[in-house]
């Protein structure tokens, strides 16, 4: 009998396991010179997270809750490192106030999953989306840019931890290359 009930105990836990939400990280990445470089300005930068909902979307099912993705906290703290060493790479040279503050502000990061049948496979679409909006403030003044990410995934049967990782990196990557290859903040320096 005990054994019937640990092995149930251990079946149950397991299920549970396999239902319970997924937190996803972040690595940084390598990004690519552009062609306006700075001639060693000073850069401060901030990233701010203006979202109301840490939850990014779900994976689905019948358990809503246990089936959220987020990201942790130091999220930020590891794309605004990666927006800096993007800004080094490019010339600029990182300062607590600059020739060039750049206040970056993440009002939108999430996904919506939906599930559809192809080829009598249950697949599952999701659409990812992220909206930044981009404060420039120079000597000769300031200027304001939101920048948008967006991209569409098919999955069989569910996203895994995995696929959810890299499709966040990729829309940071697209947000990180947008804010970088800007270059319009030349006309407030």
């Amino acid at each position: 009998m005990r054994t019937i009930l640990a092995l149930s105990a251990v079946v149950f836990l397991a299920g549970c396991t396999a239902r319970s939400p997924q937190q996803i990280q972040l690595t940084s990445w390598d990004t690519q010179p552009v062609a306006v470089a700075s001639q060693n300005e000073t850069l401060a930068l901030q990233v701010i997270d203006m979202r109301a909902n840490e939850v990014l979307g779900s994976r689905g099912g019948v358990y809503e809750e246990t089936a959220q993705v987020t990201l942790p906290e130091s999220m930020l703290t590891e794309w605004q490192t990666t927006l800096e060493q993007a800004f080094i790479k490019n010339g600029w040279q990182p300062a607590q106030s600059g020739d060039l503050e750049v206040n970056v502000q993440l009002l939108q990061l999430s996904f919506s999953s939906q599930a559809g049948e192809s080829y009598k496979r249950v697949l599952t679409n999701t659409d990812w989306t992220a909206l930044v909006e981009v404060e420039y403030i120079g000597a000769n003044g300031s200027m304001i840019r939101e920048y948008r990410a967006t991209r569409s995934f098919t999955d069989f049967p569910r996203p895994s931890v995995e696929d959810n990782q890299a499709r966040a990196e990729e829309i940071f990557k697209s947000l990180t290359d947008n804010i970088i290859k800007n270059g319009e903040w030349e006309r407030i320096l």
